[in-house]
């Protein structure tokens, strides 16, 4: 549990100084894989959901980086602030529950879209979560600027989870099991494509950030919508499953 909570805090130290300070920008792209790495040690021999282990974990990541973020901000006081970071919470505790009921693949996948669910509110008008975007802190940078300008915020969001995902992926596989994941890696892959294709295909992707969204460019309806469809899908599907195991259970 020590080595777990330690890895959270430095997930978190990661992803602020990531956000924060302009020339650490590029630690974004592996901000999260000692919190990935933290879950995956927690939950590696267990054959069922067990939140109670986790739950400290998450918490610590999250109350270190929001009010890490929050207080850069002179936003700690408020309201919303630790609204979002309750949410985001809920969303790292479901990420464990989907995982064990739906197996590795679909838990995994469904992090990043649980994750941009949160950071989309701002886009439908519920709040500032501008502090959930991983991406935020590359857009400076003119390679991630003009990659933010096709894909938008919450798509270079989705792209940089993603990222973590397949670094956390091939480091502990390796170490683990001496081997590359490689079905794993071709479903996020294959999935990064049908993700992103379309993006740069999109005509309204080349559009800079609108101020009538609230900074966010037109391709981003597509991401926030697709994100919280993915993310609905899952939960329901891991709702009738967990739900379904219980009832054989009790025969």
């Amino acid at each position: 549990m020590r080595n777990a909570l330690l890895l959270a805090l430095l997930s978190a130290v990661l992803i602020v100084s990531g956000q924060l300070l302009p020339p650490l920008a590029p630690l974004l792209l592996i901000a999260l894989v000692p919190l990935l790495w933290a879950e995956r040690s927690l939950s590696h021999h267990q054959d069922k959901v067990l939140l109670k282990p986790w739950l400290p974990v998450a918490t610590l990541f999250v109350l270190l980086w929001q009010g890490a973020y929050a207080f850069s901000f002179d936003r700690l006081g408020e309201a919303p602030t630790w609204g979002l970071a309750a949410l985001m919470l809920a969303a790292l505790l479901l990420f464990q529950i989907i995982k064990f009921a739906l197996g590795l693949q679909r838990g995994y996948l469904s992090l990043p879209f649980l994750w941009i669910s949160i950071a989309s509110l701002s886009f439908w008008g519920l709040g500032q979560s501008v502090s959930l975007l991983p991406g935020a802190g590359l857009m400076h940078l003119s390679g991630f600027n003009a990659l933010g300008q096709w894909l938008g915020q919450l798509g270079l969001g989705l792209w940089i989870l993603i990222f973590n995902l397949i670094v956390f992926l091939l480091i502990w596989q390796k170490v683990h099991q001496k081997s590359w994941p490689r079905g794993l890696l071709v479903v996020l892959l294959v999935f990064m494509a049908l993700i992103f294709v379309p993006l740069w295909l999109s005509p309204e992707g080349n559009q800079q950030a609108s101020e009538a969204l609230g900074g966010f460019a037109p391709v981003d309806r597509f991401v926030a919508r697709i994100s919280l469809f993915i993310s609905i899908f899952l939960l329901l599907f891991t709702a009738v499953k967990l739900i379904l195991e219980r009832r054989e259970t009790n025969k």
